[in-house]
């Protein structure tokens, strides 16, 4: 399936292979469809990933945390337009995604098991690369307060942030 990205900075589209990560796209598939990125802020840009997954809304991320995804094999690389599940640790898959806009074949292996792609960006990588990254970095320190206070928090600190207004599932 794919899902098209709505954003206040013009629209992508990801096309997901379930034989890639079958457990992490059934819950792409559930997110996209359920509308839980809409509202979500693509809070980390750096040369190598973009990098977004809140909902905005902290109860409803918390139930998510609480529900991870279990680790599977990498089979496809952290090639430049693929996307993949962040996590923290074993088994920590939950809703944020990153976008690799360089070839970041360390992540294959890297961190106790790698990041294992789920898709990848088919068109409008454009608008990818071309997202508000003037905070690199900087609001990854800030996780604790954007889990407490959603895009509340977001709105105050970054307001610039870009951000994705809906998402639409499709077929390819």
């Amino acid at each position: 399936f794919s899902v098209v990205f709505e954003t206040s900075a013009g629209d992508f589209q990801m096309i997901f292979y379930r034989d890639w990560s079958p457990l992490a796209v059934d819950r792409i598939h559930y997110l996209s469809s359920h509308s839980f990125f809409s509202g979500s802020r693509f809070f980390r840009i750096n040369p190598s990933v973009v990098q977004f997954g809140y909902s905005g809304q902290p109860a409803l991320d918390s139930i998510w945390r609480m529900l991870p995804i279990k680790d599977e094999p990498v089979i496809s690389s952290n090639i430049r337009n693929t996307v993949s599940f962040a996590r923290g640790g074993p088994d920590s898959r939950d809703f944020q995604l990153f976008i690799n806009i360089a070839d970041n074949e360390q992540y294959d292996t890297c961190c106790g098991g790698g990041f294992p792609p789920v898709g990848k960006v088919v068109n409008g990588m454009e608008v990818v690369q071309s997202l508000n990254n003037e905070h690199g970095e900087e609001p990854v320190y800030d996780q604790d307060s954007i889990m407490l206070l959603g895009n509340e928090f977001l709105d105050r600190k970054y307001p610039r942030l870009d951000t994705i207004r809906q998402t639409r599932i499709g077929r390819f």
